[in-house]
């Protein structure tokens, strides 16, 4: 893509209103690459679903500029909007559960929730059902927690709860799942233990 059409690509948008004069951020090297900036106006909602309107800056490359080669290309990666951040939903479709399930905020909360309940484990009455189970379970989260992360995260993405409120989804949600699956999963996971 040229550096024209980069520019035609933001412009066509639907959530970005106005498109600035890029400015040269950096001059022509000896690689023949020019480092841009171009200021945008976009809109969005909030967390609350307010319409919202934001001046950014979107910074991109043009290797050989001006010639048969010219290549534009965003820089890092392509611009994040607003929209694109938004998981909230009411929906159960599979593009929906997997929205919520690969956003950043499912692994944090969730890791740390897998942490918080795993360490009580150790404090409970060896007469709990599974007990077993649940401390081989407990030691493997101490050991290496994002290894049960993701199992643990698609439990979560599958709540109608966690979807509709996204990032909003208090964190005594997360522990009650996080407690609610323990069990199962240590069941399943460790069969040959003492139940």
């Amino acid at each position: 893509m040229t550096k024209a059409e980069l520019l035609a690509n933001l412009s066509g948008r639907t959530n970005i209103l106005a498109v600035g004069t890029p400015e040269v951020t950096q001059p022509q090297d000896d690689l023949g690459i020019t480092w841009y900036i171009v200021n945008v106006f976009e809109t969005g909602a909030s967390k609350t679903g307010v319409p919202i309107g934001q001046r950014k800056n979107v910074s991109f490359y043009v290797y050989m500029e001006g010639t048969a080669q010219e290549e534009a290309l965003f820089m890092l990666d392509e611009p994040q909007t607003e929209l694109d951040r938004i998981v909230r939903t009411n929906s159960d479709s599979l593009e929906a559960i997997y929205s919520i399930y690969s956003a950043d905020f499912m692994r944090t909360r969730v890791s740390g929730a897998l942490i918080q309940v795993s360490h009580g484990i150790f404090g409970e009455d060896p007469l709990t059902p599974s007990h077993d189970r649940r401390v081989k379970l407990a030691v493997d989260i101490k050991l290496d927690c994002m290894k049960y992360t993701p199992l643990f995260s698609q439990l979560a993405a599958m709540e109608a709860g966690v979807r509709s409120n996204a990032e909003d989804t208090l964190d005594s949600v997360f522990i009650n799942l996080v407690t609610v699956y323990f069990t199962p999963v240590a069941d399943i996971l460790f069969p040959d233990l003492v139940a």
